[in-house]
């Protein structure tokens, strides 16, 4: 879906948008706030939660969990390989 924004010099720029949802928070005609970088502002992004920070949380959390999983699995084989040297098993 593409956007239509004005910069601050009131060029208007069309961007369309990375995410799409059906439920989008924005009615069509309703003001929003663009971040954009003036140097090349066919990078923008709408000014929201989902835009900016949904991607990066969902890395940030499957890094933890797997991170989480894989110190883990490491414990436990530690502590296997430590009970088995312990019986004489290795």
């Amino acid at each position: 879906m593409s956007h239509p924004y004005n910069d601050a010099s009131g060029i208007t720029h069309t961007q369309s948008c990375s995410m799409s949802s059906s439920d989008y928070s924005c009615e069509v005609g309703e003001k929003v706030t663009v971040l954009y970088d003036p140097g090349r502002p066919i990078h923008s992004n709408i000014d929201s939660f989902s835009t900016l920070w949904l991607g990066p949380m969902v890395v940030i959390g499957v890094s933890l969990f797997t991170g989480s999983f894989l110190a883990v699995w490491f414990v436990a084989m530690n502590s296997m390989m430590k009970k088995r040297q312990s019986q004489g098993i290795i």
